[in-house]
């Protein structure tokens, strides 16, 4: 009997340390640094088309190694935007003070000021912004722009959530998994499957639907939008430390949208393409 006890003991705490296993392999004070690239192309009935490309550099260093994790911090290196809206250019560069000093990229030059803390679970892949006493920067959506440049700051968002994809215990070609996110104006599902496994890195094919409904503002008016994305991309993953070294997604969908009584639809294509160093 007492044979039997310890044997089940040993399969338990065995058991314990495997599931307890961590995903993802950082160290004090490494740095990431984390390209997205964003190509956007929408037409609005009545309103012309929108264009934007624009590019998101950022950091995210890691603080301190945690008992679930680790701490880490994200600031923004530098932002640019191309946009063509109804035949009207605009061109925005952080680098460049001509484009940021002359009122119409103010918004920019706070989101450089401006560095955030998160905490990554290693064995569950949740990143999560830790809430500080400083105030939030403020984007005025009211232009163009600047609700272009807060789109862009949620597409990098959710991007940074998808460099800690998390893997099947045992990764093998053809493995499928899914998973949904679900926030207070979107639902994300998504499904994968390893397509390919090359020395450390394993390719995952994505395919999913992104449903949503929410209020913004642009140009001084509030529009109440549904949407009804299809998502399609590719990750690129290191399985020795966990990493997506790259991700390219592309989002095509339709916008139901509502602006002061007035009905339209918003068809959209979207281009994400991320990479970590």
């Amino acid at each position: 009997m007492k044979k039997i006890s310890i044997s089940l003991l040993a399969l338990l705490l065995v058991s314990v340390s495997i599931a307890q296993t961590k995903k993802f392999t950082l160290q004090p004070n490494q740095e990431l640094k984390v390209m997205v690239k964003m190509k956007q192309s929408s037409s609005m009935m009545g309103m012309g088309e929108m264009n934007t490309t624009s590019t998101i550099i950022s950091t995210m260093k890691v603080v301190s190694v945690t008992d679930s994790g680790y701490d880490l911090t994200m600031k923004v290196k530098r932002l640019l935007m191309e946009l063509d809206m109804m035949g009207n250019n605009k061109t925005m560069d952080t680098d460049k003070e001509s484009s940021t000093d002359d009122g119409d990229g103010g918004d920019l030059k706070k989101i450089l000021k401006e560095e955030k803390s998160y905490s990554l679970n290693a064995y569950t892949g949740t990143l999560e912004e830790k809430k500080t006493d400083k105030a939030p920067i403020d984007i005025d959506m009211s232009e163009a722009d600047d609700a272009v440049t807060g789109s862009m700051l949620e597409m990098q968002s959710a991007n940074q959530k998808a460099i800690f994809m998390i893997l099947p215990e045992k990764p093998t070609v053809g493995v499928t998994w899914s998973d949904s996110t679900i926030s207070e104006v979107s639902v994300i599902r998504n499904n994968y499957i390893i397509t390919g496994i090359k020395d450390n890195l394993i390719t995952v094919a994505i395919t999913g639907t992104t449903v949503g409904e929410g209020d913004m503002e642009m140009m001084g008016m509030t529009m109440t939008t549904k949407t009804d994305n299809k998502n399609t991309g590719v990750a690129i993953i290191n399985r020795k430390t966990g990493i997506t070294q790259s991700l390219k997604m592309i989002i095509v969908g339709t916008s139901d949208v509502d602006m002061m009584g007035q009905k339209m639809n918003i068809d959209s294509n979207i281009t994400t393409e991320t990479t970590v160093e």
